[in-house]
């Protein structure tokens, strides 16, 4: 796929993340009947403490290398959190001024992790539709617009479209995984959002074994999961129609299963997570009931650290709750595979 020069490039890259405490998350082994176990990332123990801190580095470091943005420049990017959260912060360790643009439905707590980046954060326009409020289309637009009538100034990553996005995983996730378990997972459930950690997992899986099946996890129509989309509705989904041949089939899950998935993890195994990891873990059970004997490799994107609103909107857990289990923010579960 890459030439040796760009190759030399990203393994570069992939160092550098390493050095800054990118990429080497833990790994929780889930069981979850004879012969088949989940095996779940957990990568709220990135440094910006989700799973985004991949791309957004690679991202970043490329754009560098190539010559696409200067130190002097502005990097801009419309997103729904996490990337955001992870560009802003990545773009201050290297001296690069950041916009993120956001659609005004995200949790609070996602909105105060952005400005506490200092970054400039522009909310798009609510016009009191579920649509306007929840979808990342008119932030990705306006993002992509500023870099086009301003490109001495601005430069808009496009994580949707971005190869940068999906590499980050074939370079990093996906050969940890091996190293850590000395397995190549037969089987992977990832949610789709941008689709880079879905395309670049499935590109690693199937380049170690041909015969792996991954499946894109999807939330239904009708339900809001921060972070996951759904195919039919994503209005951006460059990256994902570029890679369909590394995606097997979809898997649809709800609202209700995410949070059913997160009090699990929570109850069962001491992880906090948000409400895409529970999706993730949703959509890596449905799989499992189809699967006869293997492993199933999923990511847990983030933790509940930025959703504490929304779980108590949602009745999941009381104030008091939440508090007392925000140490699992911070804890590797001792049934945790770790990298040395």
């Amino acid at each position: 796929m890459l030439n040796p020069a760009e190759e030399a490039v990203y393994k570069r890259i992939r160092e550098e993340a390493y050095s800054m405490g990118i990429g080497r998350t833990p790994i929780l082994k889930i069981p979850v009947k004879e012969n088949v176990s989940i095996y779940a990332k957990l990568e709220y123990f990135n440094k910006y403490k989700s799973v985004k801190d991949r791309a957004a580095f690679f991202m970043l470091k490329k754009a560098q290398y190539d010559g696409f943005l200067k130190d002097d420049g502005i990097v801009v990017e419309g997103t729904s959190g996490n990337t955001g959260i992870a560009i802003a912060s990545i773009a201050k360790d290297l001296g690069i001024e950041a916009e993120i643009i956001i659609p005004p439905g995200i949790s609070e707590g996602t909105k105060n992790r952005l400005k506490d980046t200092g970054a400039t954060v522009i909310e798009t326009l609510d016009d009191g539709t579920p649509e306007s409020r929840s979808s990342t289309g008119n932030a990705i637009h306006e993002a992509r617009e500023k870099a086009r009538q301003n490109p001495e100034i601005y430069f808009n990553l496009f994580q949707h479209g971005n190869v940068s996005n999906m590499l980050a995983h074939f370079y990093t996730t996906g050969p940890e995984v091996e190293e850590a378990t000395g397995l190549v997972p037969e089987y992977a459930a990832i949610g789709m959002g941008t689709g880079g950690t879905l395309t670049g997992l499935s590109f690693y899986l199937k380049s170690r074994n041909p015969e792996a099946k991954v499946y894109a996890v999807q939330s239904h129509p009708d339900s809001y999961i921060q972070g996951i989309r759904n195919y039919e509705k994503a209005k951006e989904r460059k990256l994902i129609d570029e890679h369909l041949d590394l995606i097997d089939d979809f898997i649809t899950v709800t609202e209700e299963e995410s949070y059913r998935e997160v009090r699990y993890l929570l109850r069962n195994h001491k992880v906090f997570v948000g409400t895409s990891s529970g999706a993730n873990l949703a959509g890596a059970r449905k799989l499992a009931e189809t699967v006869e004997k293997g492993n199933i490799l999923t990511v847990f994107p983030d933790s509940a650290e930025k959703y504490e609103k929304v779980y108590k909107e949602k009745g999941l857990f009381t104030e008091e709750e939440f508090e007392e289990n925000m140490r699992y923010f911070i804890e590797v579960p001792e049934a945790a595979i770790t990298l040395v």
